[in-house]
């Protein structure tokens, strides 16, 4: 066999055609921004659970602070003193690296008519991020009950 024969097409094959062409490499773009499209959707339902995840984790901490101040024996604390009052709002940027979160604090004192019991609620407002910039603003509150030693 000499290397003309190697070189020679064989029977009925031919090449693609420009149609051919064009139907694949059009089927290949939409396949493509499918998936791109996919990917941007997953990427912000992973940012939306951080900063969620970011908002419980800062109502826990202040509830935290909050049972703190109340086993405290320090004169200006304990659970008597224990009001909204001891816990200022924290506003937008109040909190260091956390600027796009914001907290408060609410006692409500005698719960269920329990002078031993405090009801103490952390509301933790955010701005979710998006691919357009910020969203409108989202909140999570945890709720405990806080009772006298």
């Amino acid at each position: 066999m000499g290397i003309e024969e190697i070189a020679k097409p064989m029977g009925n094959e031919r090449g693609a055609s420009l149609v051919e062409v064009l139907v694949s490499a059009s089927l290949l773009v939409i396949t493509v921004a499918a998936v791109f499209s996919s990917l941007a959707y997953g990427v912000n339902g992973v940012e939306s659970s951080r900063e969620s995840s970011t908002a419980v984790f800062l109502a826990e901490q202040r509830l935290e602070q909050v049972r703190s101040f109340a086993v405290s024996t320090a004169s200006t604390q304990g659970f008597d003193n224990l009001a909204t009052s001891s816990f200022p709002a924290e506003a937008y940027s109040a909190l260091s690296g956390y600027a796009n979160y914001r907290r408060t604090v609410s006692v409500t004192p005698s719960a269920g008519g329990n002078a031993d019991l405090k009801l103490v609620q952390v509301t933790v407002a955010y701005k979710p991020t998006s691919t357009r910039g910020f969203g409108a603003e989202t909140s999570t509150t945890l709720t405990t009950l806080v009772s006298r030693r």
